[in-house]
Parts: C-alpha cells; sequence; structure tokens
C-alpha cells in the first residue's frame, strides 16, 4: 500500500478543506464584514464537528469497513468542499464547517489506522516514516493551496473569493479519484481481535490532555496568521510563500522524523514535536523580518502532523492493534475540544484594542503549555511488562536487582 497515495486524505482533510481557510479568511471577512470573532467561530463549528467525527470514526469503520468509511467520507469532503461557493450566509457555512469536520477527522483516524495496521510488522522506523508520510499529506495540500489560492484572488479579487473554494473542491475531487484506486489494491483491515487487552484511555491522559491544548495553540495560528502577516505589511506573494514553505517541510517532515520518533519513547516524541511548532509560532511575534517568518514556517511545517505520527507511535508502543484508532479517535478528539475553544478565545481579544498581536501571543501560549503536559506521558506498557518479569523472577520475595 503507497502511504504517499493515502496521505492524499489528509491533504483534503487538512490541507484543502481546513488549513486554507485561513488562506481565504481576509478575502471572506472583507466582503463579508465579520468580526475576527466571527471569523473565529467558524474554524470553532469546524472543530466541534471535527470532535464528533472522532467520536463516530472507530464504530463506523467497524460497521461498514474502513476502506469503505474513508472512501465515503472522502466523496463527502469533496462536496462540502464545493459548498461555500454556493451560498455566503453565515448560517449555511456554520453547518457546512461543522459537517466537513467531521469527514475530516474519519478520514484522519480511519486513515491513520489503515496505514498503522498495514506496517505492523515492520520496524519501528518504517511504521514510523510510514505514517510521517501519510499525515504529512497535510503539507502537501497546504502547499498546494498557498501555491494555487492567494494568486487566484489576487487575479479575481477579494469579491469574489467563491472561486477559492471552487479550485479547493477540483483538488479534493482529483484526491479522491486517486486514492479510491488505491484503496482497490487493499485488502479490508481486520485488525487481530484481541479482547484480552482494551485501549487503556486513563493511561494516555497527559498526551490527551497535551494534544488538546496544543490544538487550540496551533488552529488559532493557522486561522488568523495570514491576517497577521499582512496587518504587518506582508504581501499576497510572500504569504503564498509562508504557506508553501510550511507546506513542503511538512511533507518531507516525515523523513526527519522516522528515526528520532522510531527511538523517543514516553511522552518525549510527542514533547519534541511540539517544542519545535512552539518555537515556530513565537518567532512571527518577535521579528518582521522575512526570513525569521520563513523560519516560523518551516518550524512549523516539521512539526505539525508530527504530532499525530507521534501519538499513532505511543498507541502502537503500549495497546494491542486492534485498539489504535480508538486511542487515535480519542486524540483527535481532544485536539477537536482544543480547536473549539482556541478561536474562540484569541478571536476575542483579538477583537479588542490590542488586536491581533494578542491573539497570537495566548496561540504560543497555548503551544508552550502542552509541552509541560505531555512530557509527563509514559510508556506503561513496557512498565507492565517490566513488573510481570519481576514477579516471576522473585519467587523468594527477596529483593532482586536487574540490570
Amino acid at each position: 500500500m503507497s502511504a504517499f497515495a493515502m496521505s492524499l486524505g489528509v491533504a483534503t482533510a487538512l490541507g484543502f478543506a481546513r488549513f486554507s481557510y485561513g488562506l481565504i479568511l481576509p478575502a471572506m471577512k472583507s466582503n463579508l464584514h465579520w468580526t475576527y470573532l466571527e471569523a473565529g467561530s467558524l474554524n470553532i463549528l469546524n472543530a466541534v464537528g471535527y470532535g464528533f467525527g472522532a467520536i463516530i470514526s472507530a464504530p463506523v469503520a467497524k460497521r461498514y469497513g474502513a476502506k469503505k468509511s474513508f472512501r465515503f467520507a472522502m466523496a463527502a469532503i469533496t462536496i462540502l468542499t464545493f459548498a461555500p461557493a454556493i451560498n455566503s450566509s453565515l448560517g449555511y457555512l456554520f453547518i457546512v464547517r461543522a459537517a466537513s469536520g467531521v469527514f475530516g477527522a474519519m478520514l484522519l483516524v480511519v486513515g491513520g489506522a489503515i496505514v498503522a495496521h498495514s506496517n505492523i510488522r515492520s520496524t519501528h522506523r518504517v511504521a514510523a516514516g510510514s505514517l510521517g508520510i501519510f499525515f504529512g499529506g497535510a503539507g502537501l495540500g497546504t502547499a498546494i493551496s498557498g501555491i494555487g489560492i492567494p494568486p487566484l484572488l489576487h487575479l479575481v479579487g477579494n469579491n469574489e473569493w467563491q472561486a477559492a473554494w471552487i479550485l479547493l473542491g477540483v483538488l479534493c475531487f482529483i484526491s479522491l479519484i486517486i486514492t479510491s484506486v488505491e484503496l482497490t489494491k487493499l485488502t479490508n483491515p481486520t485488525p487481530p481481535k484481541d479482547i484480552s487487552e482494551k485501549a487503556r484511555l486513563r493511561s494516555y491522559m497527559p498526551s490527551f490532555l497535551g494534544y488538546g491544548i496544543f490544538g487550540a495553540g496551533y488552529i488559532s495560528f493557522m486561522t488568523f496568521i495570514v491576517a497577521f502577516l499582512k496587518q504587518n505589511g506582508s504581501s499576497s506573494t510572500f504569504v503564498s510563500v509562508f504557506y508553501i514553505v510550511l507546506g513542503v517541510v511538512s511533507v518531507f517532515s516525515g523523513f526527519f522524523w522516522d528515526r528520532p520518533l522510531g527511538a523517543l519513547r514516553a511522552g518525549w516524541g510527542l514533547g519534541a514535536t511540539l517544542t519545535v511548532i512552539a518555537i515556530g509560532t513565537i518567532l512571527p511575534l518577535v521579528s518582521k523580518d522575512q526570513g525569521v517568518v520563513l523560519l516560523s514556517a518551516a518550524l512549523i511545517g516539521l512539526g505539525l502532523m508530527a504530532a499525530t505520527t507521534a501519538i499513532t507511535r505511543l498507541a502502537q508502543r503500549n495497546s494491542a492493534p486492534s485498539q489504535v484508532a480508538k486511542i487515535l479517535g480519542t486524540a483527535t478528539l481532544a485536539m477537536a475540544i482544543g480547536q473549539s475553544t482556541g478561536p474562540l478565545v484569541t478571536g476575542y481579544f483579538s477583537d479588542t484594542s490590542s488586536g491581533l498581536r494578542i491573539g497570537m501571543i495566548i496561540s504560543s501560549a497555548f503551544c508552550l503549555i502542552a509541552i509541560l503536559i505531555t512530557i509527563v506521558q509514559k510508556d506503561f506498557a513496557l512498565e507492565k511488562l517490566t513488573r510481570k518479569i519481576r514477579c516471576q523472577c522473585d519467587t523468594s520475595k527477596e529483593p532482586t536487582t536487574f540490570f
């Protein structure tokens, strides 16, 4: 199975249908006379839908099969990406963005489980690399959006922002065709039945909590970064370059992280990816220099989807293969909760006299807090195995030291 072909599902769910909203937002805000709070509220509804999608993904895949669920979600999100071009009323867009979130989460969770299961017998490095390529699809979608949307909006003008959604819908349709062909080559994943080991969700709580807070920070950053850069004098061309750099680095980030995430244990893998992202969100606040801002884009691209890969690798190390989708779904739900609050908080403060800068500072603060929480995570499966070995060996009940 080609992880790259499957990554087009993530490109559709996140790159085209989600992150690209930040590129179209300034034009929509200007033409529709939105406040920052109203603009951010669309991403809040998207995140709410994302959370619902995370809840239903594993049960739906179990009921209808992973391949059919993935293909249906691709088709649905393609239609929903065309939808904003039809009607611009806020209530209508709320429904569209919420539904888009539902199917976007399904693509991420079910697709991640498919790729993880297809590499179940691979080495740690190969498994991490395949997941990195799959989740790196978000960067591919982001880069393509950055190449196409700003020039298109410059050509047609802000009042014709619907053209951008039509372009994204076409790209989603192309991705649908490619992934559908790839799925025909794949036997429907049927993870081994392992009723003796259930997902110990409480044991993942530090990662879930940190991942959720990170979600609040990064989605706020991605929602308002274009408006922030333009407010600081950046041209549409530079904004396009920013998105291209972020996306291209994200595409290839899997090759950078395959060794670290294959070697780092407990919460250190996730903590490392979040540290890179946090630094990236801080850089535009400390300097307007274009080189520094592009370094920010590169760092965010480097860590963005690697964080999701880190969560998935954590699940693979500590739970049965049949539980990976459930754990990834719970992590996605945690992120959705964070994403539901992040734009609300940053949008509210961005509408005050402090402006967008205070909102961007809050985004960075969320990411920094997330790091401190995730590094508390432990590899509990290893601890359980160690206790079992000690229990079997210590028959005399005398202290024994293992080296």
